[in-house]
């Protein structure tokens, strides 16, 4: 059954902003774009690489390693379409930013 669990304030991640967490022994990026929050795996896939300090260009992170793009709301790269980065549902909920894990 899926869990939310509480990884930041509201006030922690403005737009325009990124955070790095871990939960559970995962890390994840947390990315607000104009307002939109969005999580992320923050481990690329391809080789490792930190995504959290990627650039973005609108609803993508690009993996600061090897170029790798991921959509923030899918995960998929379309460098790479047997790529995949995991994706996480997240709310902010008063004072809170949840995230839901399987």
């Amino acid at each position: 059954m899926p869990r939310r669990i509480r990884v930041a304030g509201a006030g922690e991640v403005a737009p325009g902003c990124r955070k790095l967490v871990h939960v559970e022994g995962r890390e994840i990026a947390l990315f607000n774009v104009d307002g939109a929050l969005y999580a992320i795996e923050a481990i690329c896939p391809h080789r490792g690489g930190p995504l959290q300090d990627g650039d973005l260009e609108g609803e993508t992170v690009i993996c600061p390693l090897h170029d790798y793009d991921f959509n923030l709301k899918t995960g998929e790269s379309a460098a790479a379409p047997d790529l995949r980065a995991a994706t996480f549902p997240i709310a902010a909920e008063g004072p809170d930013i949840l995230v839901e894990l399987p």
